[in-house]
């Protein structure tokens, strides 16, 4: 019953939002990841931002390949075309067989995975939205956009930590356009990916307010907004009717 009063208010809100700047990167789009206070290698196989909704590989979640324990472990079945989050406390399913999202409850989310080149990306609000252990932030750098995913392990600050990755991601940065000349952006899908709802794209100039306003019979998921504005960090001021 809370969860059905929760969609149909959200659906009737008029929302005052004030977006964080993200600038756009000049020339080719790079997306660096780091997990807690490691920078993982620069590749092909990146974040990457999809109808307004910030995806990253399953793999940042697989220890064994990233040398960093996050808590929260993924295993991708590619004869099941599902990938399974776990951690102690929450489970949480991609299927992309099925085109769903769910746990182990059976509750259902609007946060659908997506496969570019044969790699599987997860919608980063949605897993932080699941595993509240998890937080993430979006920086942008001279040499590229951050994406750092964090848990209580953490020690350093953003700011601290871009200051102590400048020469790394530099020369990460020098090496991937040498290797890569040609490239301005991930290559782009190639296979069929479910649509996901669209999200507000973060707005080009500090403290631009954005007005949104949902009726009924919107096709946008409350539920898929929020945890955008959430991954965001906005902050808004919203309206009920009566």
């Amino acid at each position: 019953m809370k969860r059905w009063i929760r969609r149909a208010c959200a659906l009737l809100l008029c929302a005052l939002l004030t977006l964080p700047a993200l600038p756009r990167a000049q020339g080719a789009t790079v997306y660096f990841t780091a997990l807690n206070d490691t920078l993982l290698t620069l590749t092909e196989v990146m974040p990457t931002l999809y109808n307004g909704v910030l995806y990253v590989p399953y793999t940042v979640f697989t220890p064994r390949e990233t040398g960093v324990d996050l808590g929260v472990t993924a295993t991708y079945s590619t004869m099941k075309n599902r990938v399974m989050l776990f951690s102690s406390q929450h489970q949480l399913t991609f299927d992309l067989a099925e085109d769903a999202t769910y746990d182990l409850d059976g509750n259902s989310y609007s946060g659908r995975a997506i496969t570019r080149n044969s790699m599987v990306y997860l919608p980063i609000a949605q897993v932080c939205a699941v595993f509240t252990e998890l937080k993430y932030t979006v920086n942008y750098t001279e040499f590229g956009y951050l994406v750092r995913l964090k848990n209580s392990k953490v020690i350093l600050s953003d700011a601290a930590f871009i200051n102590a990755a400048e020469n790394p991601m530099r020369n990460a940065l020098s090496r991937y356009e040498a290797e890569h000349p040609a490239e301005t952006a991930p290559p782009a899908d190639t296979s069929p990916t479910p649509t996901p709802t669209p999200t507000p794209t973060p707005a080009v100039g500090s403290g631009r307010a954005v007005y949104l306003a949902f009726g009924p019979g919107s096709a946008a998921d409350p539920e898929e907004l929020l945890a955008a504005l959430d991954g965001w960090e906005c902050r808004g001021l919203f309206f009920f009717t009566a």
